[in-house]
């Protein structure tokens, strides 16, 4: 649902009051398979009763624990008669899908007062002075997943006074339950062990900007045009997860701690642009600009961006343009207050194909917990289900980019409707605001050698070595350089279909990389990720980047119709992790495109209907595999939704009212 109003009010000839309000609900419901849960995360035990249990019947389920889970080794009890089971997974079938609602409200209100000034030097001077408040929250309520604190106490189980099974826990209303064979679950327990949890989230910001623009003075070539203003911005928000969710109880992903931060920022900011040549020989016109902004942010102290260029048109139709510019970014409030939990891939350093060929690694890894460093493979299942808690950093400050571009635009002449554009771009940044993801910080902690540095307080392993828990801070680490090119191709012309006057427009877009790169911590070695899938280079945080990419459309216009025919071309990707044996089948994904067809209709001024077809042709995305996507963790889509259409041909109709 969205509802906006605009709305203004002429003063006098020097003042116009305006305001604009916008709000919209968002309700989106997402589904995913059983809860596939570890019980209980590492590094704790499930404590399961043996004798006396009446859900625990089978003599050769019985002896099975008692022989593998009540032996004394460990962390476990001799002959208590109680299983001590350090790790045991499970897909809760019985439980159902697990489903995530999430809804939100946004509302912003902005109001304000523009117009002329009525000033004697310069000319076409004008004000606009603005307030806005903006508001979002958002509840997610989460369905399915189990909580691994409920099924410990129904598992729990004990004979009552009249023979049937119990809780030996009662609270909260405990239904008894047995982990082992299908459909055991008792669905009079799936309320208990399943509770619903939610989390509400709420944003603010408020904005006050004051600008003043205009023409400052008069040169041979023209007028020199000025901009000027200052701006302050305050931002908020606050997370408040309930019980469920701050116990951490539903799983890897579903935990998180209450977070509430705000930061404000000042800022004053200024523009010009100088007329330097107009209609001289190899000159007809010349112009120079330049932009400075400098911000004094309460959270990371202060902040310089600006920028400078240019524009020559040598002839009629044909432009050279260039800009340098240093741009920054300050941390978010997630970033610098925000705390979350997910599952993460993590390449154990402590493998026993990682230490084969160093000792110091391989013994440091037997004093770190791994049972035999020489043999030890880390259980595939718990190198993708990896916890990493991430937290905000306390000294971060902002990132910063060195941006050029440099490229023209050419309308011939002799070609009536025809542009050409195109812009080399180099973007270096540096001091980046990032994590250096699981994998990192456990190869940090083997390289110490130390169970006392920094590095390995971040890493806790499970008694059998497995890695448990990552902990992993925002920190300035790192830079990324990219280098391309960007083009555009425009072209229409009137073109009369029996005897109907049209117009028809072709409309070419690319990009092509030469340069995508990034270093993820100082002092370390440059990876490649130009046109590279898997290994660093792959994630739902760390986008794929082909080499190039083209979008072609064609379309039609004749009176109160319009039709378009669109054509998006995707490169290739090559996978960067190819040398291991589990990625052969992904080597590399095809080159893949897209069709889109749309068309409306103008019924008349104020109704516009219109309807049309994505991905015509029902095309899959290429498989990339899921265990090779990056430092930071993978999707289990198995290929990246960011880059290919996943969800196939679909249509859709509408309808435009203008009141």
């Amino acid at each position: 649902t969205l509802f906006s109003a605009l709305g203004r009010y002429e003063v006098n000839d020097y003042v116009e009051a305006y305001m604009e309000t916008t709000y919209a609900n968002n309700k989106i419901n997402q589904q995913l398979a059983f809860d596939a849960n570890d019980i209980p995360d590492n590094p704790a035990s499930l404590f399961v009763p043996i004798t006396g249990n009446p859900l625990i019947t089978n003599p050769n389920l019985i002896t099975f624990l008692d022989n593998n889970f009540d032996d004394g080794m460990g962390a476990d009890a001799a002959n208590d008669d109680i299983a001590t089971i350090p790790d045991l997974r499970r897909r809760m079938v019985e439980v159902g899908p697990r489903f995530t609602s999430f809804e939100s409200d946004a509302f912003r209100v902005l109001t304000g007062l523009r117009g002329e000034v009525p000033v004697e030097f310069g000319s076409g001077w004008n004000y606009d002075i603005y307030y806005s408040f903006a508001r979002t929250n958002r509840s997610e309520t989460l369905r399915g997943f189990t909580s691994d604190a409920r099924i410990q106490q129904a598992v729990d189980v004990v004979t009552g006074a009249g023979g049937e099974a119990e809780c030996r826990n009662t609270t909260g209303g405990c239904v008894p339950i047995t982990l082992f064979g299908p459909g055991s679950i008792d669905p009079d327990a799936i309320g208990f062990i399943s509770p619903t949890a939610a989390v509400v989230r709420e944003t603010e910001q408020q904005i006050f900007n004051a600008s003043l623009s205009g023409n400052a003075f008069e040169l041979p070539a023209g007028s020199v045009g000025v901009a000027l203003g200052y701006e302050y911005r305050d931002e908020s928000a606050r997370d408040v997860p309930d019980q469920f969710v701050v116990s951490g109880e539903l799983g890897p992903g579903n935990n998180e701690d209450p977070v509430e931060g705000q930061f404000d920022v000042h800022e004053v900011f200024g523009e010009i642009l100088i007329p330097v040549l107009a209609d001289a020989p190899f000159a007809e016109s010349l112009e120079v600009e330049g932009a400075v902004r400098y911000a004094d942010y309460s959270s990371v102290g202060s902040a310089t961006a600006f920028k400078v260029g240019g524009s020559w048109t040598p002839v009629s139709g044909f432009k050279i343009r260039g800009i340098y510019q240093e741009a920054v970014r300050a941390p978010n409030i997630f970033e610098l207050f925000g705390q979350a939990t997910g599952a993460a891939t993590v390449t154990d350093g402590c493998a026993s194909a990682q230490t084969a060929s160093n000792p110091t690694a391989q013994a440091f890894c037997g004093v770190l917990g791994v049972p035999n460093p020489a043999t030890f493979v880390p259980d595939s299942q718990a190198t993708t289900q990896e916890t990493g808690a991430i937290l905000g950093g306390s000294s971060l400050k902002p990132e910063s980019a060195e941006t050029w571009t440099v490229g023209f635009v050419w309308q011939p002449q002799i070609i009536d409707g025809l542009s050409i554009t195109a812009d080399y771009y180099s973007i270096f940044l540096d001091d980046a605001v990032d994590t250096l993801g699981p994998t990192v910080r456990v190869n940090q902690c083997i390289a110490s050698n130390d169970v006392n540095s920094a590095a390995c307080q971040l890493v806790i392993r499970a008694p059998n070595g497995d890695i448990a828990f990552v902990q992993d801070n925002f920190l300035n680490t790192g830079s990324e350089t990219r280098k391309g090119i960007d083009w555009q191709i425009d072209y229409s012309r009137d073109l009369d279909i029996l005897n109907i006057p049209g117009k028809v427009r072709f409309f070419h877009t690319g990009n092509y990389t030469f340069t995508n790169e990034f270093v993820p911590a100082d002092g370390e070695d440059a990876i490649d990720c130009n046109g590279v899938f898997s290994g660093d280079c792959t994630g739902l945080g760390d986008f794929n980047q082909p080499k190039w990419r083209l979008t072609n459309n064609i379309t039609y216009e004749t009176g109160p119709l319009q039709v378009r025919a669109q054509y998006r071309v995707i490169g290739n990707l090559e996978n960067g992790a190819a040398d291991t044996i589990n990625d052969l089948v992904f080597d590399e994904t095809g080159i893949e495109g897209y069709v889109d067809l749309t068309a409306s209709y103008d019924v008349n001024d104020n109704l516009n209907i219109y309807a049309g077809v994505e991905n015509l042709a029902d095309t899959s995305p290429p498989l990339m595999g899921s265990g090779f996507t990056g430092r930071n963790g993978g999707s289990d889509a198995g290929t990246d939704p960011s880059l290919y259409d996943v969800l196939g041909r679909r249509f859709f109709i509408g309808a435009v009212l203008e009141f």
